[in-house]
């Protein structure tokens, strides 16, 4: 008896489930497509200043914009404008920097330190407030115009800068300032691409205005004289004796150094 009856129920159970299907899918829309995804937007290749904040061994010369920057300044957004005309940098490098931390008569080897001992030194020579000093010699490091790459830099004869002077770049990848007490800086990385220029890495802190070295002073105080740090001009009895770099000599009847080579 029980065999007859079992095909019976699952007759009955299978009807049931379909009714129940059927009336569930006359009852309900159809379900709507999964709409395609938003293509995702190509990133916007870095700009200058992107570029430079990505590079660990420019760490000291961005704090000293930052510095500057947080105080009213707007160093950054000289090289972050994308839409502005093309420039050409050459920020110094990490080493460059404590150089000139040492040209100023710092005698450690710290980094952080340096760069508090340099801003220091430009409030002094500045008469209390760094920031003009920082803003010129950081706006001396930007060229308008180009992108001009290593090749092309050395046959573009004086290069404009944003602060307003010049500087010349020699085939052997040198950079004449117009610091001439203190020794040329070198390209150590060239044609660096952003969107909006080209960076070249360079060993010592450009300078648009002569610099004398700390060690200057001593040497003038023991000839009896006081240091004109201003020209760099030691001032003794009525006489004024320039301290030349390397590579440079003193022009009696200019009144300047000059090249010697």
């Amino acid at each position: 008896m029980a065999v007859k009856v079992l095909p019976r129920v699952l007759v009955a159970a299978v009807a049931a489930a379909a009714s129940v299907i059927g009336a569930a899918a006359v009852g309900s829309p159809p379900p709507h497509p999964t709409p395609p995804p938003h293509p995702t937007p190509p990133p916007h290749p870095p700009s200058l200043a992107d570029t430079v904040r990505g590079r660990p061994d420019l760490s000291t010369v961005i704090a000293l914009a930052d510095f500057a920057d947080a105080r009213g300044e707007r160093l950054f957004s000289i090289i972050a404008n994308t839409s502005a005309p093309p420039l050409t940098i050459f920020p110094p490098n990490n080493g460059a920097m404590l150089g000139l931390a040492r040209t100023l008569g710092y005698r450690g080897s710290d980094g952080a330190a340096g760069l508090a001992f340099t801003v220091a030194a430009l409030a002094h020579r500045g008469g209390g407030d760094p920031l003009p000093l920082i803003r010129t010699i950081l706006t001396y490091a930007v060229v308008r115009g180009g992108p001009l790459n290593d090749s092309a830099l050395a046959s573009a004869g004086p290069l404009e800068t944003a602060q307003g002077g010049h500087l010349r770049v020699l085939p052997d990848r040198r950079v004449v300032d117009l610091a001439p007490s203190v020794a040329d800086a070198q390209i150590v990385e060239a044609n660096i691409g952003s969107a909006n220029g080209l960076m070249h890495i360079v060993d010592r802190v450009l300078l648009p205005l002569p610099l004398c070295p700390a060690v200057f002073r001593g040497e003038c105080a023991a000839r009896g004289g006081n240091l004109d740090e201003s020209a760099c001009v030691c001032v003794r009895r009525g006489r004024r004796h320039r301290r030349c770099g390397h590579g440079f000599g003193y022009h009696r009847g200019l009144g300047v150094c000059v090249r010697t080579h």
